[in-house]
């Protein structure tokens, strides 16, 4: 166990200076070629490129994507309220650009304290410069959300059921034919409305999902180098006792009052040996089920880790 520690600790040094190495290539590399006005101009150009897609992309939306034929004022209204939210955060990050460019040439040098502080911060300079993304897809998730409910509802009530939430279930209810006429034209104007809103749903869905991936990528590569194996790779190349396996014990001699034996320390594989001295993945890197997000995303419930 003593011996286990040791290589544990060991490890984890190794880690720490190839990370330490790591990030002041990557911090001097950045610093030789993107110094304030480069640094100034690529954010700009980049924000810019992104709002520019961003607005080509719900143009084309507002009118026929694809050929589809979409409710034309549904569609006119949701283009409309997201392009502002687009232009808004054009003009914000305008705003904030001489700011945002300062604190990152004032974090910058702490690159030299590793390479896992550069992607960190890339994270969350991605995070930021895509925040307009999750207030457009927060907004058309909201809609969508309200939408299947009000459809499930409004079709339990065209069936002449009703949830009873006193016993958590389904049952049947009495409505008058008011109520079934009323709900019967209110569950076909929503059944009408569903494509469109629809439409906005995937597409914003497919950008959060595209942005988590990335900030989930440099979060993993993070993690990555903080557990790098180094250490325990090169001694496990170099055949040290303290990655040894198991004993391989041979019979050289045997007689009925003695016997004579060869004891031998065999190299234990390699991905168990990786696994023994593998740290555990943050609890906010574990990835969700494929059922548990496609489910999430059919109820339209908010999607926050991959």
């Amino acid at each position: 166990m003593q011996r286990h520690r040791s290589v544990v600790w060991l490890s984890c040094a190794t880690a720490l200076v190839c990370d330490v190495a790591l990030g002041v290539g990557l911090t001097r590399l950045v610093r030789h070629h993107l110094d304030s006005a480069a640094l100034h101009r690529t954010v700009t150009d980049t924000t810019t490129e992104v709002m520019w897609q961003l607005q080509s992309l719900l143009h084309w939306m507002m009118g026929a994507p694809g050929g589809l034929k979409l409710n034309t004022p549904l569609t006119t209204a949701l283009g409309t309220f997201f392009l502002y939210q687009v232009q808004l955060w054009g003009a914000f990050i305008t705003f904030i650009t001489p700011t945002m460019v300062t604190g990152i040439q004032l974090l910058l040098p702490m690159g030299y304290l590793g390479a896992s502080f550069l992607f960190s911060l890339l994270g969350d300079i991605l995070s930021l410069a895509t925040f307009h993304v999750y207030c457009i897809y927060v907004c058309a998730t909201k809609v969508y959300q309200l939408e299947v409910t009000w459809l499930v509802r409004l079709w339990r009530l065209f069936r002449g059921r009703r949830w009873n939430p006193e016993k958590q279930r389904v049952e049947t209810w009495p409505y008058t034919i008011e109520q079934l006429f009323l709900g019967t034209l209110c569950f076909t104007i929503l059944l009408f409305l569903f494509p469109t809103i629809l439409l906005y749903y995937f597409v914003f869905v497919l950008l959060r999902l595209a942005v988590l991936a990335a900030v989930g990528s440099l979060t993993l590569l993070t993690h990555l180098i903080n557990v790098n194996p180094t250490f325990v790779v090169v001694s496990w190349l170099a055949g040290a006792k303290s990655v040894a396996g198991s004993l391989l014990v041979t019979v050289l001699r045997e007689d009925p009052r003695s016997m004579v034996t060869r004891v031998q320390v065999t190299t234990a594989p390699l991905r168990p040996t990786l696994r023994w001295f593998w740290c555990p993945v943050d609890p906010g890197l574990r990835a969700v089920g494929r059922s548990q997000l496609l489910e999430a995303l059919l109820r339209g419930q908010l999607v926050w880790l991959m």
